[in-house]
Formats: structure tokens, C-alpha cells, sequence
């Protein structure tokens, strides 16, 4: 990638950290501080990822916690794995109680994207695209996505290039209308490790509603997530409830590579905002060359249902008006 750091187009006046020997960059700065211990201490990103990660559990237990689900993308030795620690329903489940994560809507989405062209981030075309893009691959992933073992859908045919230029050929100049997307609270918290042997952790971990279920193990203070909201009491759904199935999740880290190679960890927080925020991290960075900082600073959108969006304050007004007028509200 190559960017100016010193190109500061957003009120945001925040510059891009560099270091030689490791990075841990979490949303606390006692986890942080937890994590570069790690490092000193010899640890590698893996153990600098642990160590702040159970901090985290500390200073934001509302969001996190032992008992949270969680997901890990780890570049380690050259080489990329990852780490799918979501929750399983009991197996005794019934109705009477009230990939299966959503990265696929963001590779859908800029599989869509990358069949049309940009000019330059701060216009009118540019935003009707991302964002009618957006919709058109949740309205896939939402329908379809669920445990892999009980999904009906290869969600391969969404990554091939076919399915990318029908899409795209979907996209006219009004704003269409997906399947509503009814969006709850959540509690996530996102984290990214490196260390001076080049491996890298791209982690994250939520319990979903504040402090999830509500149900503690009795005299160990943990906290249960309650992931389980997310599944459908529909047995026709692709989601719906049945006993040792993973829900459909909202929790995604990331992970850029370039020709095999590891460029970096990143990643958002926000239930189904968080495809949506990789999506434009990305776009922001390889299409539109700001820094890692200026990607994540710049004015976000989100699509919250059926034509409407929603945007951050400082983002153009003579955009929104304009993208109002082919539909979007």
C-alpha cells in the first residue's frame, strides 16, 4: 500500500503509529499496556494477544468476557489460520428456549465492487455503490448463512467472479430495497498483535448483548454470552434453533494478504455494522490510498434496513442530499 501519513483530510487530527519490535492496539489502554508486557517479556503476538485479551475482559466486562465467543485470524511461521470459538446450542435444546459468521458479506460485497470503477472517494457515485453493494450481499448472507453443516448455500458461489459482475449489473441509480435487517445491541471488543518475528493476530471477542445471557457460573464470576439470540425460531430458517448448531454470527476479525504474503491485521466493532466497516477500511486504504488511521477516521456509513442509511457526523452534506434524491433515506 502506498499512502502519505501526513495526509490528514478528516477533522479526526490522528497519525499512524509505527514500531519495529511489536504493536498491540487494542480500545483500552491497560489491555495494550498488558500486551506489549507480553512482548518485552519475550512473548510473541499470540501471547501478547492473550494477555490483552483477558485484560480486556477487565476493563470492559460489559462487552467481554471468559465466557464470550470469539474468532482469531493468527499469520504465524508464513503461514494463515484461523480460530472459530463460537458457541454450540445445548444439545437437549427445544423452541421453548429462546461459515456461520457474517466475513462473508464483506468479501461478497467487494467481490461486487471490484467489477466497477472509482474515480475518487468523496462523490456521490462512489457511496450509491458501496452502499447498494452492501445491501446486495447481506440480502444473500442473511438468507442463507448459518452453521456450515446445515447450510444450503455454497457461500463459494458468492466469492467467483460470476456472482460479482451479475451483481454489480444489479446496480442502477435508485436505491433499492433488500430484505429488512433488524439490528440488536451488542458488545464486542476487537484487538490486533505483532511482533518483531512478523507473526500478527487479528482477534476478537464479544458477549454479544452487554453483559450476554445474564447467567453467571455459579462461584466463578463468568459471565455467559447469548449468542443464541441471533437464531431463528422459523424451522423452515437456515438459522433456525436446533441442539449442537452455531448460530449465525456478527463477530469477524480481518486479515490483509498480498500474493501470499501478510500485509496486516484489522477490524471493527459493532454487530452488523462490522462487514460494513471492513468494506470501507479496505476500499479506503487500496482504492483510495488513505493511511491505516485516515481509513478508520473518515466518516462511516451504515445501511440499516430497506433504503435506509445511516452516516457519521462530518460526513458530506452534498453528498447526502444528492444520494437522497435517488432514494436512499
Amino acid at each position: 500500500m502506498n499512502f502519505d501519513p501526513n495526509f490528514l483530510p478528516y477533522p479526526s487530527i490522528r497519525y499512524p503509529v509505527y514500531a519495529r519490535e511489536g504493536m498491540v492496539a487494542t480500545s483500552s489502554p491497560q489491555a495494550s499496556l498488558a500486551g506489549l508486557e507480553a512482548l518485552r517479556q519475550g512473548g510473541n503476538a499470540v501471547d501478547a494477544a492473550v494477555a490483552a485479551a483477558v485484560a480486556l475482559t477487565v476493563t470492559e466486562p460489559s462487552s467481554n468476557g471468559i465466557g464470550s465467543d470469539a474468532f482469531a485470524i493468527v499469520w504465524a511461521d508464513g503461514k494463515l489460520y484461523g480460530l472459530n470459538a463460537s458457541g454450540k446450542a445445548p444439545a437437549n435444546i427445544s423452541w421453548e428456549i429462546p461459515p456461520n459468521g457474517q466475513g462473508v458479506a464483506a468479501l461478497a460485497a467487494l467481490n461486487i465492487l471490484g467489477n466497477l470503477e472509482f474515480t475518487a472517494r468523496e462523490t456521490p457515485d462512489t457511496f450509491h455503490r458501496q452502499w447498494e453493494a452492501m445491501k446486495l450481499a447481506f440480502s444473500d448472507v442473511l438468507a442463507h448463512v448459518t452453521d456450515s453443516r446445515f447450510m444450503k448455500e455454497d457461500y463459494r458461489e458468492w466469492l467467483k467472479p460470476e456472482y460479482g459482475k451479475k451483481r454489480a449489473s444489479e446496480i442502477g441509480e435508485r436505491a433499492c430495497i433488500p430484505e429488512p435487517l433488524h439490528q440488536p445491541k451488542e458488545g464486542t471488543v476487537y484487538l490486533a498483535t505483532a511482533d518483531g518475528d512478523g507473526n500478527m493476530v487479528s482477534y476478537i471477542q464479544s458477549n454479544y448483548m452487554g453483559f450476554g445471557s445474564g447467567v453467571v457460573i455459579r462461584g466463578t464470576g463468568i459471565a455467559l454470552q447469548n449468542r443464541g439470540a441471533d437464531f431463528s425460531l422459523d424451522s423452515r430458517a437456515p438459522n433456525a434453533l436446533a441442539p449442537g448448531k452455531k448460530s449465525y454470527h456478527t463477530i469477524i476479525p480481518g486479515f490483509l494478504t498480498k500474493d501470499g504474503k501478510a500485509v496486516g491485521p484489522f477490524g471493527v466493532m459493532g454487530g452488523y455494522m462490522q462487514p460494513q466497516g471492513h468494506v470501507q477500511v479496505i476500499t479506503n486504504m487500496l482504492d483510495f490510498g488513505l493511511n491505516p488511521q485516515q481509513a478508520l477516521d473518515a466518516p462511516r456509513w451504515q445501511w440499516i434496513e430497506g433504503r435506509k442509511i445511516h452516516v457519521e457526523p462530518g460526513f458530506n452534506s452534498e453528498i447526502v442530499h444528492a444520494l437522497a434524491n435517488r432514494g436512499t433515506r
